[in-house]
């Protein structure tokens, strides 16, 4: 009993100082306005209801806002546990000519900032970066959605493929080993009916930028590192010969290190500790729960345009939608 309370008095090992911090620049103020129309010979519509994400305050991007036009938009929050911030507007159809056509314009404005890996200078002091609430902890350790590591499939594959925290190994140099082989064993392959469940993609050696950041994610929420997906558009405008479908999406992500922070990795466009500044987050990880009310809940695996979605007698039968990005920078 003794011996127990002298422990108890010993003083704790103080925590090596981190050998690397987060450098942090402000780039540039953006606007970024998506447009969609959408019509259709043999609609019918007599109310819409319209949805997009609120753009999330993160180490990479901070003022940031949102708004629907036509209508008045409405902040609330969608269902999962995550309960991300969204606006919708829902409109009873007046005009006519919204029965079978409807153009919205969404416009996202956001300081973004780059972050940069970097060495602490010899004898600089730097203070580590606080802990993460456990509320937030435990939210980016979750099996979720796409990010299902708790399945016995990926856990082998963690096994076999030696991605499981080495003696000593820190947060930086585990995230780095798991990068190093998503980059070295998977191709980049887009296949927008691909299943993007990390336990399936451990299984493949080819998925977009979506399922090489759920793998990476997965793989240090194994390990008990603090991770998330990152889904957004790049702050670039769409050209005119870029394809109708591009729209600029990509989704990137980040993991808190012990004493340093939020570190950004873009494992398909082989960015490790590095954010340039050029990208919008619309929203943290998949798999969004949303309630129109008039067509029930929809669970969305994610949001990176408007949602839409029209009730009414007429028919969705030859209906068309056309998508525009384009993307100003602001004076700050």
């Amino acid at each position: 009993m003794l011996f127990a309370v002298l422990a108890s008095l010993a003083p704790l090992t103080p925590a090596a100082p981190p050998g690397e911090r987060i450098v942090v620049t402000p780039v540039k103020r953006i606007e970024a306005v998506e447009t969609c129309t959408v019509r259709g010979p043999k609609l019918a519509v007599t109310f819409w209801t319209l949805m997009a994400v609120r753009p999330p305050e993160l180490p990479g991007q901070r003022d940031t806002s949102v708004t629907i036009v036509p209508g008045v938009n409405r902040s609330l929050l969608e269902l999962s546990p995550l309960r991300r911030p969204v606006v919708e507007v829902r409109l009873p159809v007046q005009d006519p000519k919204l029965r079978r056509e409807i153009t919205v314009e969404v416009k996202y404005r956001a300081t973004l900032l780059s972050r940069k890996l970097m060495p602490v200078p010899v004898g600089a002091k730097v203070e580590p970066a606080r802990p993460l609430p456990e509320r937030d902890r435990k939210a980016f350790l979750a099996a979720a959605s796409l990010l299902d590591h708790d399945v016995p499939r990926f856990r082998r594959w963690l096994a076999d493929t030696g991605l499981h925290r080495q003696e000593r190994e820190d947060d930086v140099s585990l995230a780095r080993r798991i990068y190093t082989h998503l980059r070295k064993n998977y191709t980049y392959r887009f296949d927008e009916a691909q299943d993007r469940h990390a336990s399936v993609l451990c299984t493949k050696d080819a998925t977009d930028c979506g399922g090489q950041a759920a793998l990476f994610v997965s793989a240090l929420r194994a390990n008990s590192v603090p991770a998330r997906v990152l889904v957004g558009r790049r702050a670039q405008s769409m050209k005119k010969d870029d394809k109708a479908d591009d729209l600029q999406v990509h989704v990137r992500a980040e993991f808190h290190a012990d004493g340093i922070g939020w570190v950004p990795v873009d494992p398909a466009f082989g960015l490790f500790g590095e954010e340039p500044g050029d990208f919008l987050v619309l929203h943290l990880d998949y798999g969004l729960i949303y309630d129109t009310r008039i067509l029930g809940r929809k669970t969305l695996t994610l949001v990176q345009k408007v949602g839409w979605w029209g009730v009414g007698p007429g028919s969705f039968d030859g209906s068309t939608e056309t998508y525009a990005w384009q993307v100003r920078e602001l004076p700050r």
